[in-house]
């Protein structure tokens, strides 16, 4: 805690200074799109898109996101609609399934954690899906933006089976080794 001046300047200069190493570390990235700019303007031009798509087509995109990360049934646009009807009640378990260890990790983890986890959850989907969402692009289809829900989905399913076994040296109430 940051009870002295000398002690909160201390954390300021940690701050600045991982600020600054973070913006020194994406330097050749910016660097290399400046640089090649008609290449980056040329593979995002699909993002430009002024025919907006269903918003069942980024729900439906959405939800095999979320269960693709158990378990991949081979689905794509391309299969029949009664290839797909066949995995709907299995879409929906792992759904609500991985709803459930959220509320479950939110309600028996101390308050720090439950927001740790929601936040690890919900904030990058609402960067990603809000936009999309407003403006009617179809960035949300592609499946790399929902992996970033993984780490807090696999951190909420360990707490609520506890396949992380508690020891002595570890938090007896979350169950959880490393938090």
């Amino acid at each position: 805690m940051a009870s002295s001046p000398k002690c909160a300047t201390r954390y300021a200069d940690h701050f600045f200074l991982t600020s600054l190493a973070s913006v020194l570390a994406f330097v050749p990235w910016i660097v290399v799109i400046v640089v090649n700019l008609e290449k980056v303007v040329y593979a995002t031009i699909w993002q430009n898109k002024t025919q907006r798509p269903p918003l069942t087509l980024d729900v439906k995109s959405w939800l095999g996101n979320i269960t693709r990360q158990f378990v991949d049934f081979g689905l794509s646009s391309d299969n029949s609609s009664l290839a797909v009807k066949a995995f709907i009640p299995i879409i929906i378990t792992i759904v609500l399934l991985s709803i459930y260890a959220m509320y479950f990790a939110y309600k028996s983890s101390p308050k720090r954690i439950s927001l740790f986890l929601v936040t690890l959850s919900v904030v990058p989907w609402l960067v990603l899906a809000l936009p999309d969402l407003i403006s009617g692009h179809s960035r949300g289809f592609r499946e790399v933006f929902l992996y970033d829900r993984t780490p807090s989905l696999i951190s909420e399913i360990e707490q609520q089976y506890n396949l992380v076994p508690v020891s002595k040296s570890k938090n007896p109430k979350t169950g959880l080794a490393w938090l």
